[in-house]
């Protein structure tokens, strides 16, 4: 008998509001849900990259899904622009994971009406690892 653990949670918690945008991303790859997004100098929105001076070091949205992009270029989103989100969630896109989201970024995004919160995972059950 094994214990597996189902991950059920998402990156929305409560009253989020969305915006349609447009997501510029300057190479192939996936933009993870719960990525943290920017809006770049020509108004489209980018990842957030905390260590840039180019507009992109502040927050204003959230991806609530992934995204894929085949080659360089742009998609219509819909991110979350303002609401109570999950901090485990959150992601730095050039980290793949949310490892270098500091209580800084998170002060960032409560400025743009985006509150993250901290949440314990719940769906697992408490069993002794010898079970």
């Amino acid at each position: 008998m094994g214990i597996h653990y189902n991950d059920t949670g998402v990156v929305e918690l409560y009253r989020c509001f969305h915006a349609d945008d447009s997501l510029e991303l300057g190479d192939e790859g996936t933009v993870l849900a719960g990525t943290i997004l920017a809006r770049k100098a020509n108004g489209k929105l980018a990842v957030f990259a905390p260590a840039a001076d180019d507009g992109t070091e502040v927050p204003v949205a959230v991806l609530p899904y992934e995204v894929e992009f085949d080659a360089a270029g742009e998609k219509y989103v819909r991110p979350i622009v303002g609401g109570t989100v999950r901090a485990e969630r959150l992601v730095i896109h050039a980290d793949g994971d949310g490892s270098n989201v500091t209580p800084a970024v998170l002060d960032k995004l409560r400025a743009t009406s985006i509150v993250p919160v901290s949440v314990a995972e719940l769906a697992k059950y408490d069993t002794p690892d010898s079970v």
